[in-house]
């Protein structure tokens, strides 16, 4: 029998302690917060890519007046879409992926710059807006082609927030500028118009100021 054996056992110096470990069965090795929030974005400029094709086939081919609430309700999905994302990183290659989702993005970033001259045309488009809403009251109506060319140039400044406005404008834009006096119909086309305009403009400048 060698000497090892014929050794005393060791001294117990401390009581063994019982400690419950925790079994993380299924889990991965590496965190996938990082993995989940990229597919997030990619999910969300999917479903931007996918709003703005529709709001962009419609005002070609599509008579507008008939569908101008689910056309808003597009619009109000692409305000809500980029109010999720926040402040995600915007990768230039994804810009082959989602085009029209990314220079949408850009461009409400440019929009809400401090250098940006947006809420300059913004104001004045308020401006002009509410101004022309009241001065339909009054019999003659030559200053509303002037006013509403006006209007017309502060929303081309806006981009895509604003475009679907130029096409109502241009379908009617003629046939204003023609008369001294408006009819009761395109009265009421205008006050509508303007209404829209307005509210959107107060969303907008909700928009700029928003932290």
């Amino acid at each position: 029998m060698s000497n090892f054996t014929r050794q005393t056992s060791l001294k117990i110096i401390q009581p063994p302690i019982s400690v419950q470990v925790q079994i993380y069965l299924g889990q991965p090795l590496f965190s996938k917060k990082n993995e989940d929030s990229q597919k997030t974005l990619l999910r969300r400029l999917s479903e931007l890519e996918l709003v703005l094709t529709k709001i962009e086939y419609w005002q070609a081919h599509v008579d507008l007046t008939l569908y101008d609430p689910m056309l808003k309700k597009l619009h109000e999905t692409v305000s809500q879409l980029e109010t999720e994302m926040g402040q995600s990183t915007i990768d230039m290659q994804l810009k082959r992926l989602y085009p029209k989702a990314i220079s949408y993005l850009l461009d409400l970033k440019e929009v809400t710059s401090e250098n940006s001259g947006q809420p300059i045309y913004l104001n004045q488009l308020y401006a002009t807006a509410c101004r022309l809403y009241h001065l339909l009251d009054l019999d003659e109506h030559d200053y509303v082609a002037y006013q509403l060319a006006l209007i017309y140039q502060c929303i081309h400044q806006q981009g895509v927030l604003f475009i679907h406005y130029k096409r109502r404008i241009e379908e009617h834009f003629d046939e204003i500028k023609k008369k001294s006096a408006l009819t009761t119909d395109q009265v009421n086309w205008l006050r509508l118009l303007l209404t829209d305009i307005i509210t959107q403009v107060i969303h907008a400048s909700n928009m700029l100021v928003s932290p």
